[in-house]
């Protein structure tokens, strides 16, 4: 490729995402890829002037030649199962479409889905697609509290959700959840409810149960945009290239949601690159929540838009047993497996009671995204998928620069990112050197500003290293033929897939009435999970720690504060309050309770592992200088 230069970066976008745009059809075709808003910097407009119809790309073309296909296998947690082909979907999406358009919903309108991975959930996607509503997903772990403050933020027209949901064997009560949550959210007009585990829950006005709404609807043969039909019939709508497809949640600094903001081509071009570089045409399987962003672009639209089988699972891999990953793979022939590596940690922790089959599957490609992969877990899967046929990729990217970037490690390659790795001096890496990542190319997708319930923030990535740059605050060390990722330099983590703001954890356990500092890392145990674990100092009086509020003893030798019930009760408090506002994934696995945190307190705990903790209990005390004894061994 040509030497790069700032006039000549837009002709080179062109020929970078050329076979991607090519892949779809276009209703206006886009002249110019790439125009930057201004001189040396990488934020500009993606196919200024183009218009498409995204549910025409995503499965009107299909119908003619392939109404018969399959489009996805889906499997509840409960063993439950449905296929639907490319021809079925679309009368789904019709009938949904035409439920929404009773609802009021019209272009820019906004639908909020607080839904697991199910047909019906497709189905709306699909439809807000086709009407050109946004839609935003709220992952089903949240509670009522954090619903209600996303929610507020996204401001949606309808609200869709389930009477409860399957997880590890017992139904999460979504719709009472939701009820709670509703209170706050005065935009929503209409909640539309899944009857899914046939629980009972409370009714009011406005809700809607799904198979009552949709049943009874004629079924006429859908037209789209696309084909220039009569407006009044058509399930889609065309859309400017930079039109709005979708909101994003994502971590922030401060406890404040914020979205971000995903336009219609962009997403569906990046979805049709990963598509056609990681895919090998045979079924696909995304095992992670609907709610990641790999799960939703490249899980499902990816495969939709290439008329190629997915497969959708509801549940956790280890409902009835810990061989229910291994069966989705052979029952379904799933060639390509994309998960974060949350989900490979624990498999392999199962491989000595579970191993994979030795035969029986068609596993081609094994791909971890969202997090990094330590070299221990990079090995297994090497080892273990090898034997099976498969190679593995190992795949990086962001929300904030539009989903997956690159991938290593296998035969395949994504359009080329121009990465660099720069340090602290502001020089090049070289082999072995760590420094955090830097893009000079911009990628279709790139995210200009986020947005909270009150503003609009500019993100300061552009520049920081210079003109021409983003800066994307991941760390990694260069590598002969690879880069090896160590996480985020600033307080966001990956969890399973979704970033966690270590800041939002510590400002909420600041907010218990007892606790007086507090700190919170990551612990990482390879062979299983990775786990946020705190250290607490509590409220002390003149010095003392106060047995009126804490119930913390006098220990006999040192006369340190020793644990009791009560202080167990305290950490129960702190992680529910996480749990609550923060949803699931942040909640602390262990919170140790010391008798004083200074400020190099998040780069100590950060030095821990899982053998070094007190004990498996949720809640442990320590003094500082016993706990840096540990961290140090």
């Amino acid at each position: 490729m040509a030497e790069q230069t700032f006039s000549n970066l837009s002709e080179q976008m062109q020929q970078i995402w050329q076979p991607a745009v090519q892949s779809l059809d276009w209703h206006q075709p886009p002249d110019v890829y790439w125009k930057p808003y201004r001189q040396d910097r990488l934020d500009g407009d993606w196919f200024p002037g183009a218009t498409l119809d995204p549910l025409w790309n995503l499965l009107g073309r299909h119908q003619e030649t392939a109404a018969g296909r399959i489009a996805f296998h889906w499997e509840g947690e409960p063993g439950d199962r449905q296929t639907m082909t490319y021809g079925e979907l679309e009368r789904e999406v019709a009938l949904m479409t035409s439920v929404l358009r009773d609802f009021g919903v019209e272009p820019d309108d906004k639908v909020a889905l607080y839904t697991g991975w199910l047909p019906e959930t497709v189905v709306t996607l699909l439809a807000c697609i086709g009407l050109g509503a946004r839609w935003s997903i709220v992952p089903i772990s949240v509670h009522s509290e954090a619903l209600a403050e996303r929610l507020t933020l996204i401001s949606p027209k309808v609200f869709v959700t389930q009477d409860g949901a399957w997880r590890h064997g017992t139904v999460l009560p979504l719709k009472n959840r939701a009820d709670d949550a509703l209170a706050a959210a005065d935009s929503v007009e209409h909640t539309i409810v899944i009857r899914r585990t046939g629980i009972n829950v409370p009714w009011f006005t406005g809700d809607h149960w799904y198979h009552t709404i949709m049943s009874g609807r004629a079924s006429t043969s859908p037209c789209y945009a696309q084909q220039d039909q009569s407006a009044s019939t058509n399930i889609s709508t065309l859309r400017d290239a930079d039109s709005i497809l979708c909101n994003m949640q994502v971590a922030t600094s401060d406890t404040q949601p914020a979205l971000t903001e995903h336009t219609t081509a962009t997403v569906l071009v990046r979805a049709a690159s990963f598509q056609q570089a990681v895919a090998t045409g045979g079924p696909l399987w995304c095992a992670g929540n609907i709610a990641w962003v790999v799960s939703s672009w490249n899980g499902l639209l990816g495969p939709l838009l290439a008329g190629q089988e997915t497969v959708l699972y509801e549940g956790t891999l280890d409902v009835p047993s810990r061989k229910r990953g291994w069966e989705i793979m052979r029952r379904y022939g799933v060639e390509t497996l994309v998960t974060p590596p949350s989900v490979m940690r624990t498999i392999r922790s199962w491989t000595p009671q579970t191993p994979p089959p030795s035969s029986e599957l068609s596993l081609t490609r094994v791909v971890t995204a969202g997090e990094a992969v330590e070299p221990e877990l990079r090995a297994w899967m090497e080892t273990t998928f090898g034997k099976l046929g498969a190679e593995v990729l190992d795949a990086w990217g962001q929300v904030m620069i539009g989903g997956i970037a690159h991938v290593q490690g296998g035969t395949t390659q994504l359009p080329h990112i121009s990465r660099r790795v720069i340090n602290d001096a502001g020089d090049e890496c070289q082999i072995s050197e760590t420094g955090e990542l830097v893009l000079t190319h911009p990628l279709p997708g790139m995210v200009v500003s986020i947005f909270d319930i009150d503003n609009e923030l500019p993100l300061p990535n552009f520049d920081r290293h210079g003109p021409n740059t983003y800066s994307t605050s991941d760390m990694v060390t260069v590598s002969r033929d690879s880069l090896i990722h160590h996480g985020r330099s600033d307080s966001l983590v990956s969890m399973s897939g979704q970033l966690i703001s270590l800041d939002a954890v510590r400002r909420v356990m600041l907010d218990h009435p007892f606790v007086r500092r507090a700190e919170a890392t990551v612990l990482l145990d390879s062979a299983v999970k990775k786990n946020i674990i705190a250290a607490v100092e509590l409220q002390t009086d003149e010095g003392a720690t106060s047995e009126a509020s804490n119930a913390l003893r006098p220990g006999p030798d040192s006369g340190a504060p020793a644990f009791d019930t009560r202080t167990f009760d305290i950490a129960n408090e702190i992680i529910d309050s996480i749990h609550n506002v923060l949803g699931g994934l942040a909640a602390p696995r262990t919170i140790l309770f010391v008798d004083k945190l200074p400020n190099n307190a998040r780069t100590v705990l950060g030095n821990m592992t899982s053998d070094q903790l007190p004990s498996q209990a949720h809640a442990s005390y320590l003094t500082w200088n016993e706990l840096v004894e540990r961290a140090t061994k």
